[in-house]
């Protein structure tokens, strides 16, 4: 286990938490386990929490994958 570091994104403090899942179980699986639970914590204003990893990237890439259907759905239909 590493210590915290406090860095700064685009001027913000950010506070980084990584984490490894256990075998056969997958960080989707862990990250719905987990939500509800980060969910009831009282932050305070300011402060807000944010998945990035393996969520962030299949969150980024759903939307590219639905921008690419449509236009594939447009060109068969079209041509």
């Amino acid at each position: 286990m590493a210590a915290g570091r406090i860095l700064h994104r685009n001027g913000i403090r950010t506070l980084t938490v990584q984490s490894n899942t256990e075998d056969y179980v997958l960080p989707s699986e862990l990250l719905r386990a987990v939500k509800p639970e980060l969910e009831k914590l009282k932050l305070p204003p300011g402060y807000r929490i944010f998945f990035g990893g393996e969520h962030y990237n299949k969150m980024e890439t759903y939307g590219y994958l639905a921008i690419a259907l449509v236009i594939s759905l447009i060109a068969i239909f079209w041509f």
